[in-house]
């Protein structure tokens, strides 16, 4: 993000492990109520349940090259675990190709497995050197699939639970899915090779969810926001899109990869065929991706004077049509003493804006905010986010709850905090603009990866998606496509489509 006279340098994503976090959550009432918006995605309520491994069920013996007599337990663990995984991958592909792809030719299983280590000088993978390559990859001239089990796997399976490199041999058995059914070209740039192997492995992921999987079980609650916590961690650092090869080796920001992954998830395999350039970029509907040199990439400071002067008033500019009555802003604190209101007493669950409904005012703990809104320190793979976009996205939300009230609608209830979220996304939709053509009307103009910021909030405490008593929808996924629906817009789709529930 970037505000008018200051220069700034944008932080490189991060990802936290995602669990309920300080949201207070409310199970079951999403499999209570007729909305289907409160689903993880249509027809599926949020619900918990053990992830990762299957005790008890044997993982078949297959041979790999590469391995080494001599492997560390962690090493070996790590095949086991890829082994694992792509059993239960082929399993559902070799239902599901015939099924969704008759051009294909018979499913048969991949050709060669390779685990290589990137420490090892002598690493190869897929006929080539590997060495100082922390990868996982699809080669499709020898049909192999290849990981690295010496720094790439064993951070993931460090970081996240296991399931989360299950994640990423899907995404690879997606490109592998490209060439059998002959959905792609060598032509087409590398972000629809990338997207649509993001959707097929979204499209596996439910496989999972719904219990059919041999080896693996994932819930759809806090083991779904694992899996979208990895998807994030490994988007591509915004700084990447000036780089003269990037159209050769694009992912897309943690927007689009969670966009692509929830598309699958959601509408399966005839949504991913139909991923090209054009769909993208109709998804992507004008967002930045290639930083303006006039504005460069730099995180802003989150402190009292950036609020009064450029934030509130931003947010205030996105609202003045909707509220004829501007919700006063206070800056010492969240209002623990609103009547007739909610407020955690704990420091570590209160939230860091508040909406108080019966003074209309919205009420900020600057220190908390100024803590989500510094950039995560660059180097490896990151595993907390914070940023500005993540801090301005919760205060926007809060006077999302001021336009409800406004129309007569209830500020309590998860649809509350959806249509909040929802707004939120539309306000930061609002301030995409260009330095030199917009920035003379824009307090703060939105920039490459600002997107992912609060993404990953609404993944780790969801703050973001919270009504007027800090609740919210239990699914991370449900939280984000509220932002998402926000973004895409236009704003008046988040009351259409959020009504508040009673």
């Amino acid at each position: 993000m970037r505000h008018r006279g200051t220069s700034f340098f944008l932080l490189l994503l991060a990802l936290c492990l995602v669990t309920a976090g300080c949201v207070e959550v409310v199970p079951g009432n999403a499999s209570r109520t007729p909305r289907s918006y409160l689903d993880v995605v249509p027809g599926m309520p949020a619900s918990g349940g053990p992830n990762g491994l299957k005790e008890g069920v044997p993982i078949p013996s297959r041979q790999v090259k590469g391995t080494k007599s001599d492997e560390s337990p962690e090493a070996k663990k790590t095949d086991q675990l890829a082994i694992a995984a792509l059993d239960d991958i082929e399993a559902f592909w070799r239902e599901k190709l015939p099924k969704y792809f008759k051009q294909a030719a018979s499913f048969k299983p991949v050709g060669t497995l390779y685990s290589y280590d990137a420490r090892d000088p002598e690493a190869i993978a897929c006929g080539r050197d590997a060495y100082r390559e922390p990868n996982a990859m699809y080669c499709p001239r020898e049909d192999a699939i290849a990981w690295d089990r010496g720094v790439l796997m064993p951070l993931l399976d460090n970081e996240f639970p296991p399931i989360a490199i299950v994640v990423v041999f899907a995404h690879e058995y997606g490109h592998r899915i490209q060439h059998l059914a002959n959905l792609i070209k060598d032509s087409d740039p590398s972000i629809v090779f990338e997207q649509q192997a993001d959707c097929f492995a979204g499209f596996f992921i439910r496989y999972v969810v719904d219990g059919r999987a041999k080896h693996f079980r994932l819930n759809s609650s806090n083991g779904l926001n694992t899996i979208l916590a990895s998807m994030l961690a490994l988007r591509d650092d915004p700084k990447m899109a000036t780089e003269s090869d990037y159209k050769d080796q694009e992912h897309g920001s943690g927007f689009d990869r969670v966009s692509a992954f929830r598309m699958g998830f959601a509408d399966g395999a005839d949504a991913c065929s139909k991923i090209d350039e054009k769909e993208i970029d109709k998804r992507r509907n004008g967002l930045p991706i290639v930083p303006d040199p006039q504005i460069g990439q730099d995180n802003i400071p989150i402190n009292r004077s950036i609020l009064e002067t450029k934030a509130i008033p931003s947010i205030q500019q996105f609202f003045q049509e909707m509220l004829p009555t501007m919700p006063k802003v206070t800056y010492d604190g969240v209002d623990k003493n609103c009547p007739n209101q909610k407020v955690a007493s704990d420091p570590q669950k209160a939230p860091p804006a508040l909406y108080c409904e019966a003074t209309n005012t919205v009420s900020l703990d600057v220190p908390a905010l100024a803590k989500i809104g510094v950039p995560t320190e660059e180097g490896g793979v990151p595993l907390k986010i914070t940023g500005d976009t993540a801090a301005l996205a919760i205060i926007a939300s809060r006077f999302g709850l001021a336009y409800l009230k406004h129309q007569g609608q209830p500020t309590t209830g998860l649809g509350a905090g959806l249509a909040g979220a929802c707004l939120s996304g539309a306000w930061l939709r609002s301030i995409v603009g260009r330095y030199g053509v917009d920035a003379a009307h824009k307090p703060i103009i939105l920039t490459p990866g600002d997107l992912d910021k609060p993404t990953s909030e609404l993944l780790q405490h969801g703050y973001i998606a919270q009504d007027l008593n800090g609740q919210a929808a239990p699914s991370a996924l449900t939280r984000w496509n509220a932002f998402r629906v926000g973004v895409l817009g236009p704003s008046k789709v988040c009351a259409q489509q959020y009504p508040p529930l009673p």
